[in-house]
């Protein structure tokens, strides 16, 4: 309701909820799940999240991660969950996604960690 309410829900494609998995954040079963609903590669994929947990899953479902600033952690709080890159506004997510899509152009898609 809240994405529709913001105008936002006609942007996505899948939405994976706490009731769509057995295993929960921190584990990867949600990112995985988004992944193959979206017949995705997690070596092209991009998982923004404000959390810990959050970063912790999509690191080990082998996506990039980046931390949102925006939502309730610092920096520092996130940190120690690895983030391998760090957005402070929404608006900074398109310029972001153009630099990993132009490396990846150059160098083709990365191993996953």
């Amino acid at each position: 309701r809240g994405l529709a309410r913001v105008g936002l829900l006609d942007y996505m494609d899948t939405i994976v909820g706490a009731d769509s998995t057995q295993r929960h954040k921190p584990d990867p079963e949600p990112v995985r799940v988004a992944l193959e609903r979206l017949g995705a590669s997690a070596d092209r994929a991009l998982f923004v999240g404000d959390s810990v947990h959050d970063m912790h899953a999509g690191n080990a479902a082998g996506v990039t991660t980046v931390a949102a600033l925006w939502g309730p952690f610092t920096r520092a709080e996130l940190a120690p969950s690895a983030p391998r890159h760090y957005a402070e506004r929404v608006a900074d997510l398109p310029a972001l996604v153009d630099r990993l899509a132009a490396g990846l152009a150059e160098t083709g898609p990365r191993r996953p960690a």
